[in-house]
C-alpha cells in the first residue's frame, strides 16, 4: 500500500527511528517519494542513518535519484560531499547528465568535483564539456579535467593536453600520466620527451606512466634514458624494464653491463617491490659479486627472499657464495643452510658440489633449529644420494632424540647409503 506524504518518523530525534522509518517508506511507498527521503537524509547528523539513505539511494539508481542527490556535492560538510559522490559514483550511468551539469558550476571546488566524478563514471560522451575546463581559471580544475581525460581515455584531446603541458609546468605530472592512461600508441615520443624534463616529479611520472603500458615497444626508450634519468625515476624505469625482459626473454641480448650496478643498488630501496625486481632482474647478470651482495640482503622480507633464492637457482656457483657469506658473517648459518636445502631439493645445485654440500650440511647441523634439522634429513631421505650421508650421520648423533630417531630409521631403512646406525660415532665420523 502506497502512502501519499513521508511519514513524520522520518523527522524523529532518534536517529534509530529515522533510519527505520526510510526503510519502512522504501517497501510502502513508490520509488520518487523514497528517492527525495532519501535524498533529504543523506545530509543527516547520524552516519547510520546517513548509510541507510545511500544504500537506498544507489539501489535505487535513475536519473532522478541522482538529480536529488547531487546538489550534495556542493555541500560545506566534506563528509556529506564525499558520501554524494560515492552514491553517484555507483549509481554509475544514471548519474553522468546530472553531474555533468555540475561542471560549469560558480565555485571552483564543485567543477573540480562533479569532474572528479565524471572520471570515475562512464562519461566519455562528457568528455567536450570536461576539455573545456582545460582553460578553467583554477589550476586545480585545470588538473581535474587533465586526470578526467585521461581516465575516460580521450585521446582525442591529446593535443590540447601538449599544448598545456608546454605552457604550464604545473600541469605537466597530470599531462603525462594521461597519455600514460592511453595506452601504447602514438604519444610514446612525448613520454620519452617527458622522461627528460627539468623536473624530477614529471620524469617520475613519465617513468610509471610508460611502465603501466608494459608493451615490449616501450623497451628501447626506456634503455635510451635509464642513464640521464633522476635517481628518484630511476627504480620505476628499472621496474618496468625487468619485467619486460622477463616476459621478452629476447629483450636480454640488448641489456648493457652497466644495468647491473643499478639493479644492485636498487637491492637497498625500501619498498620490497623495487628491491624484489631488482633480485629478478639480476638473473642474466650473476656473478660471484652479485650473489655476494643478493646473500647480504636476505633475512629482511619474504618476498625478497624468495626472489634471491630463484636468482641463486640461476647460478651454478651460488653454493660457494653461500660459504663464503656465512664465513664472512654476512650470513647467519640457519637462513644460509636453508638456502642450500632449498636449492639441493629443487637440484638447482651441480651434482659434482653435493659431497661438499653433505659436508657443509654436516658441519653446521648441530647449530640448526629443530625444523632445519628435520627438512635437512628429509631431503636426504628423498634425495638418496650417498654424497649426504654426513648429514644422517650428524643426525643420528644429534643430542635431541627425536632428529637422532629420524636420522637412524632413515639410515636403517635406506641401504643405498652404505651406513647403519650403529655406525655414526660421537665426532661424527662415517665408519
Amino acid at each position: 500500500m502506497s502512502t501519499s506524504f513521508p511519514p513524520p518518523e522520518l523527522r524523529h530525534p532518534d536517529p534509530v527511528e529515522r533510519a527505520s522509518a526510510l526503510e519502512a517508506l522504501s517497501l510502502s511507498a513508490d520509488v520518487q517519494m523514497t528517492a527525495a527521503a532519501a535524498a533529504r537524509l543523506l545530509a543527516d547528523s547520524d552516519p547510520g542513518v546517513r548509510e541507510t539513505a545511500a544504500r537506498l539511494l544507489v539501489e535505487i539508481r535513475t536519473e532522478e535519484a541522482a538529480r536529488l542527490t547531487v546538489p550534495h556535492i556542493a555541500s560545506d560538510d566534506i563528509t556529506i560531499r564525499n558520501l554524494a559522490g560515492e552514491v553517484l559514483t555507483r549509481m554509475g550511468e544514471a548519474a553522468v547528465r546530472v553531474v555533468a551539469e555540475y561542471v560549469d558550476h560558480d565555485h571552483y571546488d564543485v567543477r573540480k568535483f562533479a569532474i572528479d566524478v565524471l572520471a570515475l563514471l562512464p562519461s566519455h560522451d562528457m568528455a567536450d564539456r570536461i576539455a573545456r575546463r582545460l582553460e578553467d581559471p583554477d589550476p586545480n580544475v585545470r588538473i581535474a579535467a587533465v586526470d578526467a581525460l585521461g581516465a575516460l581515455g580521450a585521446s582525442e584531446y591529446a593535443e590540447a593536453l601538449r599544448t598545456l603541458y608546454e605552457r604550464e609546468p604545473l600541469m605537466r605530472p597530470s599531462v603525462v600520466a594521461a597519455f600514460g592512461a592511453f595506452g601504447p600508441g602514438v604519444h610514446l615520443d612525448f613520454l620519452e620527451a617527458a622522461l627528460s624534463d627539468e623536473d624530477p616529479v614529471v620524469q617520475f611520472a613519465a617513468a610509471e606512466a610508460l611502465a603501466a603500458w608494459d608493451a615490449p615497444e616501450v623497451f628501447p626508450a626506456l634503455l635510451r634514458k635509464v642513464d640521464e634519468i633522476d635517481p628518484m625515476a630511476r627504480p620505476v624505469v628499472l621496474k618496468s624494464m625487468v619485467s619486460l625482459w622477463v616476459r621478452n626473454p629476447e629483450l636480454t641480448a640488448q641489456l648493457p653491463d652497466r644495468l647491473k650496478d643499478y639493479l644492485l643498488e636498487m637491492l637497498d630501496d625500501p619498498d620490497p617491490e623495487y628491491a624484489c625486481a631488482a633480485a629478478r632482474g639480476l638473473h642474466p647478470f650473476l656473478d660471484e659479486e652479485s650473489v655476494d651482495t643478493l646473500l647480504a640482503h636476505t633475512g629482511t622480507d619474504d618476498a625478497l627472499d624468495l626472489e634471491i633464492f630463484r636468482a641463486l637457482t640461476h647460478f651454478p656457483a651460488s653454493f660457494m657464495g653461500i660459504v663464503r657469506a656465512i664465513e664472512g658473517g654476512r650470513l647467519r648459518i640457519v637462513p644460509g643452510v636453508q638456502i642450500v636445502l632449498g636449492l639441493l631439493s629443487e637440484q638447482a645445485l651441480p651434482h659434482a658440489q653435493w659431497p661438499q654440500a653433505g659436508r657443509f650440511l654436516q658441519r653446521h647441523f648441530h647449530a640448526l633449529d629443530l625444523e632445519t634439522k628435520l627438512a635437512a634429513l628429509g631431503i636426504c631421505r628423498h634425495l638418496l644420494d650417498p654424497a649426504l650421508a654426513p648429514v644422517l650421520q650428524a643426525g643420528a648423533t644429534d643430542e635431541d632424540p627425536s632428529v637422532a630417531s629420524f636420522a637412524r630409521d632413515v639410515i636403517e631403512h635406506t641401504p643405498h647409503f652404505g651406513i647403519s646406525p650403529e655406525g655414526a660415532s660421537p665426532n661424527g665420523a662415517i665408519s
